[in-house]
């Protein structure tokens, strides 16, 4: 569902509990605890730049997360890679690249971004999870659908900060 469409019912059921303080079932609510329930978190809405290669990303970029955190705090682990669709033409300039964004000390997750193909659909998928609480762990020991290149978003060891090559040249 879009933003403006989810928010519009969030806000009419607001609006509706306000005015009747209680759900058709005889629920009370506070006013705590209608904006709990029925508000939108803005934080983590997936977005994507639809291009001929899509951008999507969720939560907070590299800078945001810097000056909210300090750069010392986090560690931005990243990889570029070829889409297997575009790998068997060897003079192909087509590559993806993925980032996630970790706050060091407790290894939450707090970005994630990735150009290349379906883009939409992988960071879309990654929602849940983020608004969850998703950490660095929980990427690790999960398995992604193999092959694909979103399947590189479970196996990032390699940190802007090692300064290691980021580049992946083999399966």
């Amino acid at each position: 569902m879009p933003v403006a469409q989810k928010s519009g019912r969030l806000l009419a059921k607001r609006v509706h509990l306000r005015l009747s303080k209680s759900e058709p079932s005889g629920a009370k609510f506070t006013e705590e605890e209608i904006l709990k329930q029925y508000s939108t978190d803005y934080k983590l809405i997936p977005t994507t730049v639809f291009s001929p290669t899509e951008y999507s990303f969720i939560g907070l970029s590299e800078e945001e997360a810097q000056k909210a955190y300090g750069a010392d705090s986090i560690d931005v682990y990243h990889r570029e890679t070829t889409p297997l669709q575009y790998s068997i033409y060897k003079q192909n300039t087509k590559l993806a690249y993925m980032k996630v964004i970790v706050l060091r000390d407790s290894l939450k997750v707090l970005g994630m971004h990735y150009f290349g193909p379906a883009a939409d659909e992988v960071i879309g998928g990654f929602a849940v999870a983020m608004k969850l609480g998703m950490t660095k762990h929980d990427l690790d020991s999960t398995i992604g659908v193999h092959p694909s290149t979103s399947e590189d978003l479970f196996n990032l060891d390699v940190t802007k900060r090692s300064g290691e090559e980021f580049r992946k040249t083999e399966c």
